[in-house]
């Protein structure tokens, strides 16, 4: 009776020791997953904070070439005015296109980072 006892309280010990080492596993796993969405989410977030800083770089241009026009209304055509006004246009439309990129670089990311179902 006695050796009965201890032989299933070995293999009962046995089975918990190989659960433990199952358990281990999952877990490094599982931190290795958060590490990599923890890492991708920086990039997430460095995109939102570029994106909203030209955001208002281009708000800032557009007010300036608001500014432009009204001065050029008020002064005639002159061209050093038409000058810097076609300047600032061209600083939005590229402003416009770098923002796009880094849009879209954002949605890729975020679809990259969608989480792992475990």
């Amino acid at each position: 009776q006695e050796l009965l006892s201890r032989t299933t309280l070995e293999t009962q010990k046995l089975d918990l020791m190989a659960e433990i080492s199952t358990l281990k596993l999952k877990l490094t796993a599982v931190e290795k997953d958060r590490g990599d969405f923890e890492e991708r989410y920086k990039d997430t977030e460095s995109l939102h904070k570029i994106i909203v800083e030209l955001r208002q770089q281009m708000e800032k241009l557009e007010v300036e070439l608001a500014l432009f026009q009204e001065k050029r209304l008020q002064y005639g055509d002159q061209e050093g005015l038409v000058q810097e006004m076609n300047e600032l246009r061209l600083r939005v439309v590229e402003m416009e296109n770098e923002r796009t990129q880094y849009e879209k670089k954002l949605k890729s990311t975020k679809v990259r980072i969608q989480p792992v179902p475990h």
